[in-house]
């Protein structure tokens, strides 16, 4: 059985792997928004768009 779940950008049904993990990071096949597994729960995974990669400009 494979999960799916729904890209919160475009509103794509994604097709995972059923060995995805939460907190895992994908891409919308559809969009190409980066992704993030926020939570599973039967066969069905809960995703949200990733955050940016913000720079520290304490260095």
């Amino acid at each position: 059985m494979s999960m799916e779940g729904t890209c919160p950008i475009c509103e794509a049904e994604v097709s995972l792997k059923e060995d995805i993990l939460v907190s895992e990071i994908l891409s919308c096949p559809d969009c190409h928004s980066v992704l993030v597994v926020e939570a599973i729960d039967d066969h069905r995974a809960s995703l949200r768009e990733a955050p940016a990669i913000e720079e520290d400009w304490g260095q």
